[in-house]
């Protein structure tokens, strides 16, 4: 959200309440991942609230690079199951 901290961790709350809700209307496996998205966007502003309000002293170099690797795990398994 690249506002502050507080919007970072009211849109992880939102989208976490989307995404469970998405993950309850799943019919199919092959449609876990699609309805998943919501939730992994919800993690994404979770860690990245965490960066911007700096907790733990310098974990914004480590909440970057932690983020990053989730960024890089979801989109490695989204091309997989596209591709399939």
């Amino acid at each position: 959200m690249c506002f502050s901290a507080t919007a970072n961790f009211v849109a992880a709350a939102f989208f976490g309440a989307v995404g469970i809700v998405t993950l309850t209307k799943v019919k199919h496996r092959r449609e876990l991942l699609f309805a998943s998205v919501p939730i992994l966007f919800a993690v994404h502003q979770f860690i990245e609230g965490f960066v911007w309000s700096d907790w733990m002293g310098s974990f914004a170099d480590g909440g970057a690079q932690y983020g990053g690797g989730i960024h890089a795990i979801c989109a490695r398994a989204f091309a997989v199951s596209a591709c399939r």
